[in-house]
């Protein structure tokens, strides 16, 4: 539930982690690297974000990357391009 803090609403961090179906310790790490915003301590000790910082973790949560191959299954690839090329030329 969120805390309403000088007419503001705020989420606590174990609500925004179960929000966006992470762990406390995923959101944690994410705001240690700078990838989604520091939020604010309530009385010293709580972690709070307001609407907006949760639609930006939300937002970084549920992002699309292109994936990268490792080095090691490109050699695997070079060798499936040249074999599906042979077959189309035959």
């Amino acid at each position: 539930m969120p805390i309403e803090v000088s007419g503001e609403l705020f989420s606590t961090l174990t609500e925004v982690a179960d929000f966006v179906d992470v762990t406390r310790q995923t959101i944690w790490r994410w705001r240690k690297a700078g990838k989604i915003p520091d939020g604010r301590k309530y009385r010293g000790r709580e972690v709070l974000f307001n609407q907006d910082e949760v639609e930006s973790i939300y937002n970084y949560a549920n992002r699309l990357e292109p994936g990268d191959l490792a080095p090691e299954f490109e050699h695997q690839l070079k060798l499936f391009r040249q074999d599906s090329a042979k077959a189309q030329t035959n």
